[in-house]
């Protein structure tokens, strides 16, 4: 419990077994985030039980470890040692992976979210959203209140079953909807659970409590109530159904995983992906093959589970949180649509090409993404030796994290951080944000995979609802600010997001 101190890391004196993780369960880790760096500054430790952390809010220290000196922190931590989930299957995914098989890994996927692949892809999303759209339409025509969330989180599982796996989970169409059920009750895991619990008080221990919480999984899947057990077992299906596949396949992500033998191995510039969609950072499938390498079923399994989680919960929160934003805002969704209405007039279609031109809808997204980013303390990474930096040191292998909330309300980082002001990403002044003090999908060669995936998905789905309907308040519609669930790792709509769709008329 003096490992940070002696380092010269300020931060809150640690129970001797529960460290500080009592103050972070009854506070919650947002409020924890900012009254420790208002007290101790901008580089933090502190513990959970045993388990040292430091919190780096310091904009300087953050260009370092994510961008500058990334080759010293490029290992990704896991929240708990062991993992949150003890399958050994789940340790072969690209958040796990470290070092030579994390690049070899990303560079095999990093094509498929190339624009030329989103451009290909387009046609699937758009089906998704279409059907998305039909279902805001029956409630319009019933005069029906809808959880417009609710309504995300299908549309969310659909489009990235349907083009990053070629099949349909049902998740708009069926009532017996198993795969977005096993999703969602993925998500509800806690840190307050038993053994999760333990294992943060007495790692030590971990040799004894590890294996006991793998017997109990197995029990559970084998007794069908492992939500995750089942995801990977719809994978393992998947890629067994696409091998025996005869003729033309769907060039998805997917058949991108099955096909990888030799690849490009990307430098670290072209790993990290652009949030411009018209900026191709990544390479497209003719590049030159310099290294032989093919990903194992179980890697493939576990990346499709992976990108199924990844590609629901946060894109659909970020969903919600916008429309929360356009229905207590009308200006803002008037002048939303406004922009769409005159890029149908001028291009006469929505797709990949147009929606990149919806410049003020973009910034109402990053806007919103700003402030109610859905993802909220996962972006971890360690340092491959002792790192000194101003007086202090960054223990080789301890657990670094990004405090998103915090650095996206920062007062001395952003002017009027409370306000909902989309200008802020207007073209002539985004280039006064530092890109690390704004990551909703991380930063650097380790951000987000799919970001460029959600964007598409974001913008094409509000393009087409804002053009046919007007969003209005309903009787559960919460005004003002929305209430949120902070969970492990990420922060969703608590209550659902509640509107009534009208017709556009001339005048809104």
């Amino acid at each position: 419990m003096n490992k940070l101190k002696r380092y010269g890391i300020p931060g809150p004196t640690p129970h001797l077994i529960y460290g500080n993780f009592k103050e972070y369960q009854t506070k919650g880790y947002a409020k924890c985030h900012e009254e420790w760096i208002q007290k101790y500054g901008r580089i933090v430790g502190y513990y959970l039980g045993a388990k040292p952390f430091v919190l780096i809010a310091d904009p300087e220290l953050l260009k370092i470890i994510q961008i500058k000196e990334f080759n010293q922190f490029s290992k990704r931590k896991q929240l708990l040692d062991g993992g949150i989930d003890i399958n050994p299957r789940f340790k072969k995914d690209l958040i796990s992976c470290e070092d030579s098989r994390w690049r070899e890994m990303r560079s095999i996927l990093s094509p498929t979210f190339s624009g030329a692949k989103l451009k290909q892809m387009t046609p699937i999303i758009e089906s998704s959203i279409d059907q998305f759209v039909s279902r805001v339409e029956e409630h319009k025509m019933l005069d029906k209140e809808m959880d417009i969330y609710d309504l995300a989180q299908d549309l969310t599982m659909d489009t990235i079953a349907k083009s990053g796996f070629g099949f349909d989970s049902g998740a708009q169409t069926e009532t017996e909807r198993k795969v977005i059920n096993a999703i969602k009750k993925s998500f509800q895991t806690q840190v307050s659970q038993f053994f999760l619990f333990i294992s943060f008080l007495f790692p030590e221990f971990l040799w004894a409590i590890n294996p006991f919480r793998l017997i109990t999984e197995m029990i559970s899947d084998y007794l069908g109530h492992s939500s995750r057990g089942f995801l990977l077992k719809v994978s393992d299906q998947l890629i067994r159904q696409r091998r025996e596949q005869k003729g033309d396949k769907q060039k998805d992500l997917l058949q991108m995983m099955i096909d990888s033998e030799g690849i490009e191995i990307l430098s670290n510039d072209k790993l990290s992906v652009s949030s411009d969609m018209n900026n191709d950072t990544v390479v497209d499938s003719n590049v030159r093959i310099n290294k032989k390498t093919k990903m194992t079923d179980d890697e493939i399994a576990a990346n499709c589970v992976l990108f199924m989680e990844g590609g629901y919960e946060t894109t659909s929160s970020a969903l919600g949180y916008l429309m929360h934003i356009l229905i207590n805002k009308p200006e803002i969704q008037h002048k939303c649509r406004q922009e769409v209405q005159e890029l149908l007039e001028s291009e006469g279609k929505l797709d990949y090409n147009t929606v990149t031109k919806l410049k003020y809808m973009e910034s109402v997204i990053y806007e919103t993404l700003r402030l109610y980013t859905p993802v909220t303390i996962f972006i971890s990474r360690s340092p491959k030796i002792d790192y000194p930096y101003n007086g202090l040191t960054l223990p080789k292998g301890v657990d670094l994290r990004v405090p998103q909330y915090f650095l996206h309300r920062d007062p001395e980082l952003w002017s009027e951080p409370e306000e909902f002001i989309p200008e802020r990403f207007s073209d002539e002044n985004k280039h006064l944000i530092n890109p690390v003090v704004w990551q909703p999908f991380g930063t650097g060669p380790r951000n987000c995979i799919g970001m460029r995936f959600a964007l598409l998905e974001i913008k094409l789905s509000m393009a087409k609802l804002l053009n046919q309907y007007t969003f209005i308040p309903s009787p559960n519609t919460e005004l003002g600010d929305i209430q949120r669930d902070f969970k492990v790792i990420s922060m969703t709509p608590k209550n659902g997001v509640f509107t009534k769709a009208v017709d556009v008329s001339p005048n809104t």
